[in-house]
């Protein structure tokens, strides 16, 4: 259970070798890292995460590759089970 006002972290592995578009219902997320098609999955280890990363709603994640995502969990609209 995630609870409101929590900072989620979400490492998205595509094992596909399509392009697929990836959002969140009710909330936007930064885009912490984000590899080239064909990078393979995620290694276990973190990079560098940029100062400001970039705030979406929705980003394309390349084939047979990976993403890193956070967002606050703020919207208990969209979850209701995170009423305050």
């Amino acid at each position: 259970m995630i609870k409101y006002n929590e900072i989620v972290e979400i490492i998205i592995n595509n094992h596909n070798f399509n392009l697929h578009p990836w959002h969140i219902h009710g909330h936007h997320f930064q885009v912490l890292e984000r590899t080239g098609p064909n990078t393979g999955i995620w290694p276990g280890t973190y990079g560098e995460y940029p100062v400001a990363p970039v705030k979406r709603d929705t980003f394309m994640l390349q084939p047979n590759s990976y993403a890193i995502i956070r967002f606050r969990a703020d919207n208990p609209d969209e979850c209701p089970s995170l009423v305050p």
